[in-house]
């Protein structure tokens, strides 16, 4: 019998939530023509956690997350925890949500049912192509999560106005635009300047005040945008810190979006973009990972710590891709 393989809906992703159970009956006719597959629609983190579980019970070899990036960083966080020490299942990221960048730079590009039935093909395959993949280690005064892209400042104010509106391609194009004009024209600003403290491996960045701050180990961001240079070292992720005002953020966005920094601001300080093995941030800034956006409601100061975590099995169908 080939290995079991679940497939973890989340009910909140965009394009489920979009399409109803047209989508999810798609994902249960693909699942119905293969032997042992199983599929579970959930709502909440506390799902996700019993489902795995049962799954690890069960010795599932896969799991595919039907959802966005932050329903993927749920079901790797649950996976870790209740799996400890243990050898984890494969995960596949079969796409679904607003912001599936995770799936897209690992080649999954075609709609949920599609990319699971390449899942599903490959399982019974001997050489099967499995990524060994390093995640970022997000210590938030003390609370740790787990993911591949980590923002304060310009970042986290753009999802935030993303969430209000109807989401999808188009309004991702006009948020960005929209950022641009909103750095000329002071009603249209959505977004302010991060405050923080900032410490990266032996050196700490001499200002304090930042369009963002971006640390990830994957370059495909959103929309193919690619803002950091280099390719990701061992032990290691990329970081972007940028202590640009609105003049200069906005006449070079476009060299910045696809990580080529303006020699004059990595001269002047301004910008470091490369690779780095620890970030400490001292701020009492709203932070996203993955595209979940976390609040601090109460403004409090806290030193949040920023390093490589641990690694996890994901099929990977570009092997050569800079994305990853």
């Amino acid at each position: 019998m080939p290995p079991l393989v679940a497939v973890i809906i989340n009910l909140n992703a965009m394009l489920i939530r979009r399409k109803g159970f047209k989508y999810i009956n798609k994902i249960r006719s693909i699942a119905a023509n293969f032997e042992n597959v199983q599929v579970y629609i959930t709502q909440s983190p506390r799902q996700v956690r019993n489902i795995i579980r049962r799954l690890k019970e069960m010795k599932v070899g896969y799991i595919c997350c039907c959802g966005g990036d932050g329903a993927l960083r749920h079901i790797i966080q649950e996976t870790i925890k209740v799996y400890k020490t243990q050898a984890l299942p494969v995960i596949a990221h079969i796409g679904g949500g607003s912001m599936s960048m995770i799936a897209k730079a690992l080649g999954f590009k075609k709609e949920p049912h599609e990319n699971l039935a390449t899942v599903l093909k490959l399982r019974s395959q001997p050489s099967q192509p499995v990524y060994q993949k390093e995640l970022i280690q997000i210590d938030d005064a003390g609370k740790i999560y787990y993911g591949f892209i980590f923002s304060i400042g310009v970042v986290v104010d753009c999802l935030k106005y993303y969430e209000k509106t109807s989401k999808g391609f188009w309004a991702a194009i006009c948020l960005i635009f929209h950022c641009i004009l909103g750095t000329a024209i002071r009603r249209l600003k959505i977004y302010h300047y991060a405050q923080a403290k900032v410490f990266y491996d032996d050196h700490q960045f001499p200002m304090t005040k930042f369009a963002g701050i971006l640390a990830s180990n994957v370059k495909d961001i959103v929309l193919t945008f690619k803002p950091f240079s280099g390719t990701i070292q061992p032990e290691s992720f990329l970081l972007g810190i940028y202590a640009l005002n609105a003049y200069e953020l906005l006449s070079h966005v476009f060299r910045y979006l696809w990580g080529k920094p303006v020699q004059r601001d990595l001269k002047a300080g301004k910008v470091f973009n490369g690779n780095a093995q620890t970030l400490i941030l001292e701020t009492d800034e709203d932070l996203t990972i993955d595209g979940d956006v976390f609040l601090n409601k109460k403004k409090k100061m806290r030193t949040i710590k920023i390093a490589v975590g641990p690694t996890i099995p994901m099929l990977n169908l570009c092997p050569n891709s800079t994305g990853i």
